[in-house]
């Protein structure tokens, strides 16, 4: 081409082209119309023997494809294995295309309006689509609508038997993703299950729990990237047993989350165990902390309750501070059983346990003097 005359700002050229043999593996994103694999627009030219093989995304606009957004010259003999996302005409090949012959697509399309299919999301009339196929599940391939030998659905096991098949239609894997950091690849042949045990552990984030963002681990049948999800940690959990005024019994502070609760389970008391207002287990979800703050709101009002948690086979006293209407104590483990004594009956239990010491040592006394009085006699 010959650029020695003059150009202005509003100069287009225009030229036929032939694209053989190129790879797109990358993810392209276009804000407005016309995201490609290998070209946004083809108005003029000719492609074949390509491969796009990356994820494909207008943000804003329409026409999408894996090979082309628009193409109204020959494709032929092409592949396309990618994910799609974008407004209306969205395509395996192209998403609006003229001429597509022997091409195969195995593509999955994660958002989209209207006018998607496999292999076209729309064509051109007078087009001329033959010996197309691709193998999906979810989606046709024309605008909703396959056609026998020219936009035609096959099994998996078919397509990969047919020659010059790119080696990426068989080969998947599963990306793991925490902020934008790779934690994990798993490689998985089509048609394949994982389990809960094959994920990785999501990294740990301060004042954060995380967990990976829902996905289907059966049947997978295509690429997927997977991102961790960090959610604030809820830090006190509420028991459902609750009080006449609605307040819950069981205050539980830690670093919980959404789906975690504690169990709580009323001990009955024996009628020889005076004093004892009510007794508690705790069953407290882990979540790493091996100290809990426990609040309690007891049933009545007494003055200075006491706590005994049990532990290594006795009853030891907590230390306890009333907080408002709660009574708010510490407690080690997941698994904690505790009681509380009215303050009034352990001042009672203390006074007549002074007053009857000092009935030991008065009568103690009185045995002395009477038995000097008796020796002084004698």
């Amino acid at each position: 081409m010959d650029f020695k005359e003059n150009l202005t700002a509003n100069t287009v050229f225009q030229t036929r082209v032939i694209v053989d043999g190129c790879t797109n593996e990358g993810s392209i994103v276009s804000k407005k119309n016309n995201a490609g694999g290998i070209v946004g627009s083809m108005d003029l030219g000719y492609i074949r023997n390509c491969l796009g093989a990356g994820s494909i995304e207008s943000t804003a606009g329409n026409y999408v494809g894996g090979i082309a957004g628009i193409s109204k010259g020959p494709v032929v003999s092409s592949y396309a294995k990618c994910s799609l996302r974008g407004g209306n005409y969205i395509g395996g090949i192209s998403g609006f295309g003229k001429e597509i012959i022997d091409s195969y697509t195995l593509v999955k399309v994660n958002e989209s309006r209207a006018c998607v299919g496999a292999i076209a999301g729309d064509i051109d009339k007078g087009s001329n689509i033959k010996g197309n196929y691709f193998v999906s599940d979810s989606i046709h391939g024309i605008d909703g609508i396959s056609y026998a030998e020219k936009a035609e659905p096959i099994d998996y096991d078919i397509l990969i038997s047919k020659e010059n098949i790119p080696s990426s239609f068989k080969e998947f894997k599963l990306t793991f993703r925490a902020e934008d950091k790779l934690i994990k690849t798993i490689d998985f042949n089509y048609g394949e299950s994982i389990t809960i045990n094959d994920l990785p552990e999501v990294p740990l984030k301060e004042g954060y729990y995380g967990k990976w963002e829902d996905f289907d681990m059966s049947n997978l049948t295509f690429d997927d990237e997977i991102q961790a999800m960090y959610i604030h940690h809820v830090t006190v959990l509420e028991s459902n047993e609750k009080r006449d005024e609605g307040l819950p019994v069981i205050l539980v502070e830690g670093k919980f989350t959404e789906e975690d609760f504690i169990t709580l389970t009323k001990n009955e008391v024996s009628p020889d165990d005076e004093g004892i207002l009510e007794q508690w287990r705790i069953a407290i979800p882990d979540d790493g902390e091996n100290t809990h703050i426990i609040r309690y709101y007891s049933m009545e009002e007494t003055n200075k309750p006491l706590v005994y948690i049990f532990s290594s086979g006795s009853w030891n006293k907590a230390d306890a501070l009333q907080d408002g209407k709660y009574l708010v104590f510490a407690g080690e483990g997941n698994d904690i059983t505790f009681r509380v004594i009215g303050g009034n009956f352990y001042y009672e239990w203390i006074w007549a346990g002074i007053a009857a010491m000092v009935l030991i040592v008065t009568t103690a006394w009185v045995k002395r003097r009477l038995k000097k009085k008796a020796s002084a006699e004698g």
